[in-house]
């Protein structure tokens, strides 16, 4: 973890042995090149609280004025949550070789899914996501049949909503306050394969394309409603753009719901004319 050395206005800090002026042998040279290293934990957990705690900290510190206040720090930064899927499977749910993490959602590893939040908000996450990645129409298709998959889509998405709404209040009961839960839009034809989400592009048509969108955002707000959706690692442009119109008429039915904000975290892969707009 990076050190930081916050001086009096107008005074240098620097290290004793320059201030003295003396020189160092290479074993002592070594010696300080190994303190300035940074430190990091081995536990995955402790490192994601101390670089949160880092940040913050860091992004307290005013030059010549000391900390900033509660007022002045407030909107300078979101911090967003990191991988649910990794994390889950390192506390217990099993990969599934059709569903992938998606089998967090069956009853058996509802509690694993809220730790999992809260392990993030604890760390200092202010945005949560919901953890329905895995509930794409394709891995859903191959596990449960054309027929049958919607309903367990709509079903699963509906979970992981909730789920990450529980998550919330339980972090507000250890003091955490003001984290949002942003609902995943997740990739509709596996994960960076820009040639796979094209073609299923090409074959499902636009309309078949946003309703699938629309049913997905439906559910996330049955489960919530939260406070946004992220457009989670879509393999395209175009598939980014297929699943704009959704928002516009959610926003045309309700003015307490979500605040329809969009958020693409991965930009299209090679091979794309199309631009972000």
């Amino acid at each position: 973890m990076r050190r930081v050395h916050v001086g009096l206005p107008g005074r240098r800090v620097v290290p004793q042995h320059v201030a003295s002026g003396r020189r160092l042998r290479p074993r002592q040279q070594q010696s300080i090149r190994s303190q300035q290293q940074p430190q990091c934990h081995h536990n995955r957990r402790s490192m994601t609280v101390s670089v949160a705690s880092s940040l913050a900290s860091a992004s307290d510190v005013q030059p010549g004025r000391g900390r900033r206040s509660a007022r002045e720090t407030a909107g300078l930064m979101e911090v967003m949550d990191g991988g649910m899927g990794s994390l889950l499977m390192q506390t217990g749910v099993p990969r599934d070789a059709h569903v992938w993490s998606a089998r967090c959602l069956e009853p058996a590893f509802h509690g694993n899914v809220i730790a999992a939040h809260c392990l993030f908000i604890e760390a200092g996450a202010t945005i949560i996501t919901t953890s329905n990645y895995g509930v794409q129409p394709t891995y859903y298709r191959r596990a449960f049949g054309a027929e049958g998959s919607a309903a367990h889509m709509a079903r699963d998405t509906e979970t992981a909503a909730r789920l990450a709404m529980e998550a919330r209040f339980a972090g507000e009961a250890f003091g955490k306050r003001g984290v949002r839960v942003f609902g995943c839009l997740p990739p509709l034809c596996e994960s960076h394969r820009p040639d796979l989400g094209a073609a299923f592009l090409e074959a499902e048509g636009e309309a078949n394309v946003q309703q699938i969108y629309g049913e997905i955002v439906q559910a996330l707000m049955r489960g919530g409603p939260g406070d946004g959706f992220i457009i989670e690692t879509a393999n395209t442009w175009p598939e980014v753009l297929s699943s704009v119109p959704i928002f516009a008429r959610v926003a045309s039915v309700t003015s307490s719901g979500p605040s329809s904000r969009c958020v693409s975290s991965r930009s299209a892969g090679p091979g794309n004319s199309a631009q972000p707009r």
